[in-house]
């Protein structure tokens, strides 16, 4: 058995400016997004999780909740950039209200059609998530991994794993939220080798009362 744990980054300093993240328009984790960083690493330590592996996506708001967590899971073995979100191309760094002026996609209806010149379209991104997951179980067979990632990498998991529509009907998880899978390599095992052990789970982020939640309403483009 591999358990794979997804968590999502904290909150970013693009998911507060409402730019577009990718490698220019990430700039880190906001305060806000630290502190949820910190309140999970508290949650791992108390109960005692362990990793054989932790890897990260390359930008900087995965890297930043990673290092947070790496005194208790221990230290990134990998930053890959294929774990990254939707890759945007010509838009990164660009505000969504600019986006929606200038390269607006219903990514649902228009599936082929990259978010912007030179990014990825759904379908690229749904693909990328997939072979990215299944190489890594393949790779670490056996193991527990951590991949610190994104909202769109584990939204594209259940389409990868249990063929649920990506985007449409899978909402975006809270920040530094955790969705674990479980992948039986017992080839006589019925139907698909995945098994959803738990999805956003984000219990560390609502502690004596006091909720550690975005301080705004975010759209959902804004998820990354």
């Amino acid at each position: 058995m591999t358990r794979l744990l997804l968590i999502r980054h904290g909150e970013s300093q693009a998911m507060v400016q409402q730019v577009v993240g990718g490698p220019k328009g990430c700039t880190g984790l906001s305060k806000l997004g630290q502190l949820q960083a910190r309140a999970l690493r508290n949650r791992l330590e108390v109960e005692a999780a362990t990793a054989d592996v932790v890897l990260s996506s390359t930008l900087p708001r995965a890297r930043e909740t990673a290092n947070a967590l790496a005194d208790v899971l221990g230290p990134t073995a990998d930053a890959l950039d294929d774990l990254c979100e939707l890759r945007p191309g010509a838009c990164d760094g660009m505000s969504w209200q600019d986006w929606r002026q200038r390269f607006l996609v219903d990514m649902g209806s228009e599936p082929d059609v990259p978010i912007s010149p030179g990014g990825e379209s759904h379908n690229q991104f749904a693909e990328r998530v997939r072979t990215t997951l299944e190489r890594i179980v393949e790779t670490h067979e056996g193991k527990t991994v951590v991949a610190v990632c994104h909202g769109g990498v584990i939204q594209a998991s259940f389409a990868a794993f249990i063929g649920s529509p990506l985007f449409q009907q899978v909402r975006s998880p809270e920040p530094t939220s955790i969705t674990e899978w479980w992948h039986s390599a017992d080839e006589t095992n019925a139907g698909t080798p995945w098994n959803l052990v738990r999805y956003n789970d984000a219990a560390h982020l609502k502690v004596k009362r006091r909720v550690i939640s975005p301080s705004s309403v975010l759209s959902g483009e804004a998820r990354q």
